[in-house]
């Protein structure tokens, strides 16, 4: 993503496309992702300790916008299974965990890919 989002994406967005909405979305990842890596745990930690300093603001912040983004993403992956034909389940548990917990396990390893590409050191596919 953020390979294309530096080759394509400031075009992209200004071209008044369909998709631009998920353009911009895009671009909001990285903060999303930086947040869940440094804040968001640090936060749970210290909030097991009964400070609060982080973990209230940065939930109000994060949290919002991850379920945003995971109800989009829900609601396209609907759009094309339902276009051939295929149905969802609606696993509201499986939804919820999925909004907390899958950033916390992938957000490490998208913040690693985005030093990766500022530094533009090679990967491996």
């Amino acid at each position: 993503m953020i390979e294309g989002l530096r080759a394509h994406g400031i075009r992209l967005l200004g071209s008044g496309l369909a998709f631009t909405q998920s353009i911009a979305a895009d671009f909001a990842l990285p903060y999303l992702d930086l947040v869940y890596t440094l804040a968001f745990p640090a936060g749970i930690v210290l909030a097991c300790f009964g400070i609060f300093a982080i973990v209230g603001p940065m939930t109000l912040a994060v949290l919002p916008l991850n379920g945003l983004l995971a109800t989009i993403m829900y609601l396209r992956a609907q759009e094309a299974f339902r276009a051939q034909g295929l149905g969802i389940r609606r696993a509201k548990l499986g939804f919820l965990l999925f909004i907390l917990a899958y950033q916390l396990l992938m957000s490490p390893v998208a913040v690693a890919g985005y030093g990766q590409e500022l530094l533009r050191l090679r990967r491996r596919w």
